[in-house]
Parts: structure tokens; C-alpha cells; sequence
């Protein structure tokens, strides 16, 4: 049978679902945000006038910056700690980053493989709906030489990815490219598929990453799919959040 095939009944089942409920009856779980991204996400959400939860090990200090948001101590590497966060939760954005520096176990393959997969099994028997995943560019490997630098990352992630794609949940997969924190809606923002490497060097905004993240959690026309943004010349900077519906899913 058709590996594709295979896949689509329950994407298929898992979208239908998640369309059916107006987004205002869901409530709202950012995986990491306490983070510079999550914490974003949780924003624009709020200013969405949606309930949000945010999940965090810094929980003091994120309840300090975004105290109209409801959180939740808890780590994607400890199972035991994500039940509350996930109950009642209608849809989870998974914006967890982090390097070794500060945290031995902070591993790309703990963060983005191993995290991602104890998230969407905790999230099933919750109740979720959907999860939007914050991804990279470049996860294909196309002759990626064994000393690449981000091989542990790239590697990680499009484990993570696979996880979402046979969770049996709907899904959102929004890979960036290199980020900077130029401010949001200055540039337009390029939708594209197939994560094939881009001739020029795209970069995209952090706050644009995070309007993009916030837009996959409410519009049923991003579920199923994976897709690559980045910042380019626009006159329109706002027209991207038009484009979902062109996408393909997988």
C-alpha cells in the first residue's frame, strides 16, 4: 500500500475534527513559552483575546513577564509533568528550543526529537485536537557531510517531524530559516514547500515566526501541511496569511 496513503485516513479524520470547532471554544498550550519565540506566541494569542497556557521550567519568571497568561511548570523530557498543562487543551504550539550551555540535558535529540514525541503522546488522550510544530529548514538531508555542525540538530528535528506525522493528531510543521529580530510586518513573509535550499539567504523575523506559529493554531487551512517561511520584499507585507490554503499537504 501507498505509504502516503496510509497516513491519509487519519489526517484526513484529525483535520476534519479540529475544523468543526470554532477556534473560540479552544483554549491554547505554548510548549516553551517562557521562551524569546514562545513567549511571543503567547502574545499574539492573547491579543487574539483567546485563553492561553504557557508551559515552562521557569515558570516564576514567565508568570513575571505575561501574568494574563495561565502556566504551567512542566519539562518535555518528564512525562509526568505535562497532564495538567494538556487538559482541556484544544490546541498545542511546540516552540521549545535551547543548547547545552546552561543545561548538560538540553540535547537537540531530548529537545526536538524525544520532546516532541512525549508531547503529541501526552496530547492524544487529552483531548488535542491539533499541534503547530516549530521546525527548521534543511531537515531533508541532501548530502549533508557527517562533519556539518547542525547534523545533531537537522537530524533531531526531522525525527520530531515524523513523530507529528504519525501521531494520528492534526498538525501544523513551520520550519524557519536563519532568524533575527527584526521587527514584524516590515517585510512580507514567503510560504513555500519541499524544503529545498534557497539560493539566496533567507532569514525570518521572530516576531513573524511567532504570528506565523499563532496563525497555524486557528486556521484549519495550515493543518496537515509543512511548509518553509522566510522574510522577503513585499508590497504587501500581510498577504502570507492568504496563502495556506495553496499549500500542499503532505
Amino acid at each position: 500500500m501507498n505509504r502516503r496513503a496510509v497516513f491519509a485516513a487519519p489526517l484526513l479524520i484529525a483535520v476534519t475534527a479540529w475544523a468543526q470547532v470554532p477556534p473560540r471554544a479552544l483554549s491554547f498550550l505554548v510548549v516553551g513559552g517562557a521562551g524569546r519565540t514562545g513567549q511571543l506566541v503567547v502574545k499574539d494569542l492573547l491579543a487574539r483575546g483567546f485563553a492561553v497556557r504557557g508551559l515552562s521550567r521557569r515558570v516564576d519568571d514567565a508568570k513575571a513577564a505575561i501574568p494574563e497568561a495561565t502556566w504551567f511548570a512542566g519539562d518535555v523530557r518528564e512525562p509526568a509533568t505535562l497532564a495538567a498543562a494538556l487538559a482541556g487543551v484544544g490546541v498545542v504550539v511546540y516552540a521549545v528550543g535551547g543548547t547545552r550551555e546552561h543545561d548538560p540535558g538540553n540535547s537537540a535529540a531530548a529537545i526536538y526529537d524525544v520532546g516532541v514525541a512525549t508531547v503529541a503522546a501526552a496530547a492524544k488522550p487529552a483531548g488535542v485536537r491539533h499541534i503547530v510544530l516549530l521546525s527548521s529548514a534543511g531537515v531533508t538531508p541532501i548530502g549533508q557531510p557527517d562533519e556539518d555542525p547542525l547534523r545533531e540538530v537537522t537530524t533531531a528535528k526531522r525525527s520530531g517531524e515524523a513523530h507529528m506525522r504519525a501521531s494520528g493528531l492534526g498538525y501544523s510543521i513551520v520550519r524557519t530559516y536563519g532568524v533575527w529580530d527584526a521587527a514584524e510586518g516590515k517585510l512580507g513573509i514567503l510560504l513555500t514547500q519541499g524544503d529545498k535550499p534557497s539560493k539566496t539567504r533567507l532569514m525570518t523575523s521572530r516576531r513573524d515566526i511567532a504570528r506565523v506559529l499563532a496563525e497555524c493554531a486557528v486556521n484549519p487551512d495550515a493543518a496537515g501541511k509543512s511548509f518553509e517561511i522566510g522574510n522577503v520584499a513585499s508590497p504587501d507585507p500581510d498577504a502570507w496569511a492568504q496563502e495556506f490554503s495553496r499549500l500542499t499537504q503532505d
